[in-house]
């Protein structure tokens, strides 16, 4: 596998795989020297064959990737960015946290040089990273052991390491992710399960925070107990008064354990009955105060307003974005917000998300008085993505399958279309094409067929009888509900499309919504608005591109309304674009955000982009867009 710094190198050939590029391009890139890019493009080499991929390089040139199989490829690229690993270890607090991690994951002592091999830093980088992990596991009366010739261990009371686990957000992407030995993202649902279905039938009353908390309590606890650390019983000391909390709380502790094979633990058990048997009256601040949770719920009814996204009762999600969001106070209140190596990926692929998360921030920050980071903006624009993907699963759609092929053949063609949207898909009925006049007429979400033929005659989408991932795209986006490709053309008007020698920022927007004021007869609100989101956030997208969008909804239609500039336009402390994409949603129509979907299938695609740059035109832009969406949109 190949390690951080060669996966961004290769990230870098691949964006440029039409040229060559030199060591002293990529070294200046990372901050490195020409002969650490030449060792690392040397151990590249071999790596590659297994993604059927050459590296050859050319003198006085540099070097080029020779892709001999593209799909191979991209799935190899696509493993390396799944890697949790990856691009973590830019910025100080990701390393500091990654070394919190280890030390409180592991059950023996580690050496500090694999540390420093596994952060790719310098011995004297790591003393510097140790020093800030010592202070803030010093607020927490939590040592770090040096001893020579050993390592590094952690002592502590194992209370004051979990709260500090709690606090302190502790874990490469949050802590509760690791719970489960399969990544298992249901985890937290069904810890709820279990604690909710004792409580009820226990008749245990709590408050809505008390119970986040407690979720929160007994996730932590399963963590430290699958890595080994228990709660001592000499710690607890229990009299009458918690007879029904302990009664609570082992049947919680089995069922947990149960669930996470883990050994059953009395004290455990007794440790959590102490923690109900406080918070069943009032609410501890140790984990999410009543603060924050206030904050983070009336924030969420703004989301829900403005983007028509209801997060406000799911609580799993609230606790994750309560857990983001102390350290994040923290970095911003000490001016040490991370960088992100994927932000314009992710607000090129989950707009709405961000979006979403933008409203958050700047909520945060009329709060603090901080502005945050479009990198930071991103870190929490994934966990709304989770939660909006999460969202849509729990909507189950019925669908149709046209094939000649017999029903006993089609069992791995259910099988992949079940194992993609097991929580999407209530009913997948297969039909012959001879008997498809009359299911057609039945109810159906979504229509599938295999062959090409019969996909044009029932307006179906056409898929392999053996699904690949490109079918995987095509059904998931059908389901968004845009099932046409006229219904996302239409949303580019000609008389919203303009072509401009040069142009300001300023002008450029103001331009875009004079057209739709004169297509649409829309009044001045949108360019009020459209000024308000740039002054929340850039919607600058990379590549010469900008997105800019209304901060709320104020128009009665959707539609995208297109500048093209022919000389680069400034639109942010140096970063030019000349393609301007203005979007609005319309008012009222939940199913009209599902644009965004398929937008972002355009936003992230530079080479169409670059073909729309190119050439100028409404005619070729309508190719283009034709082009992208044909794949997933019937005609």
């Amino acid at each position: 596998m190949l390690t951080r710094r060669q996966s961004i190198i290769l990230q870098k050939l691949y964006e440029h795989m039409d040229a060559y590029l030199t060591a002293e391009q990529l070294a200046a890139f990372l901050s490195v020297s020409a002969n650490t890019v030449k060792r690392d493009l040397l151990a590249m080499k071999s790596e590659l064959s297994d993604a059927d991929t050459q590296l050859v390089s050319k003198t006085s040139k540099g070097y080029k990737l020779i892709i001999n199989n593209m799909e191979t490829f991209q799935c190899y690229l696509e493993q390396i960015l799944q890697d949790p690993t990856h691009g973590r270890f830019n910025e100080q607090a990701q390393r500091v946290y990654f070394i919190m991690t280890r030390l409180i994951e592991s059950s023996d002592y580690i050496r500090s040089t694999d540390l420093a091999d596994q952060l790719f830093i310098s011995d004297s980088c790591l003393v510097s990273d140790m020093k800030i992990a010592r202070r803030i596991f010093g607020k927490y009366d939590i040592q770090i052991v040096s001893k020579p010739r050993k390592g590094l261990y952690l002592t502590g009371d194992e209370n004051n390491i979990r709260q500090c686990m709690i606090k302190e957000n502790i874990g490469p992407v949050g802590f509760l992710s690791y719970l489960a030995d399969d990544h298992d993202e249901n985890t937290l649902a069904n810890i709820r399960t279990i604690v909710t279905d004792v409580l009820i039938e226990s008749h245990f009353v709590i408050s809505d925070i008390v119970f986040q908390n407690l979720i929160i309590h007994i996730a932590t606890s399963v963590l430290r107990m699958k890595h080994g650390h228990y709660i001592s019983d000499q710690q607890i000391r229990l009299d009458e008064s918690y007879n029904h909390a302990l009664v609570v709380a082992n049947d919680i502790m089995q069922q947990v354990c149960t669930l996470f094979t883990i050994p059953y633990s009395e004290s455990e058990a007794r440790f959590l009955a102490l923690n109900i048997q406080g918070k069943r009256e009032i609410s501890s601040e140790n984990y999410i105060s009543d603060e924050l949770n206030r904050f983070i719920y009336d924030t969420l009814v703004m989301v829900k307003d403005q983007f028509n996204v209801n997060l406000t009762e799911d609580t799993d999600f609230r606790i994750s974005l309560a857990l983001h969001t102390y350290p994040l106070i923290t970095r911003m209140e000490s001016n040490m917000q991370i960088k992100n190596a994927m932000t314009y990926e992710i607000k090129q692929k989950f707009i709405l998300a961000f979006d979403a998360a933008s409203v958050f921030s700047n909520e945060l920050y009329k709060k603090y008085g901080v502005r945050i980071t479009d990198d930071e903006i991103s870190y929490l624009a994934l966990h709304f993505e989770g939660a909006i993907q999460a969202q849509k699963r729990e909507r189950s759609q019925k669908v149709l399958i046209i094939s000649p092929q017999k029903k006993s053949f089609t069992i791995l063609l259910r099988q992949r279309l079940t194992d993609w949207f097991k929580n999407e898909i209530s009913t997948i009925d297969i039909v012959n094409p001879s008997k498809a006049d009359k299911a057609v007429k039945n109810t159906y979400d979504i229509l599938l067929a295999t062959e090409e033929h019969v996909a044009v005659k029932y307006r179906a989408i056409c898929i392999n009888f053996f699904p690949t991932d490109q079918d995987y795209q095509k059904i998931s986006l059908a389901m968004n509900g845009y099932q046409n490709l006229s219904d996302i053309l239409d949303k580019f008007h000609r008389s919203t499309f303009v072509v401009v020698e040069s142009i300001s920022k300023k002008g450029a927007l103001q331009l875009l919504c004079e057209k739709a004021k004169d297509a649409f007869g829309i009044d001045d609100s949108l360019y009020e608005q459209v000024s308000k989101h740039e002054q929340v956030i850039n919607s600058y997208f990379g590549d010469n591109l900008a997105v800019p969008h209304p901060e709320e909804l104020c128009t009665d239609l959707t539609f995208v309304a297109v500048l093209i500039s022919k000389k680069p336009i400034d639109w942010d402390s140096g970063k030019h674009v000349r393609l301007v994409l203005l979007v609005s949603i319309a008012k009222n129509n939940k199913k009209a955000y599902n644009l965004w979907g398929y937008l972002s299938m355009l936003i992230s695609d530079q080479k169409s982009v670059e073909k729309i740059i190119r050439t100028p035109t409404y005619e070729n832009m309508i190719k283009v867009l034709s082009d992208t969406f044909q794949s997933v949109l019937t005609r």
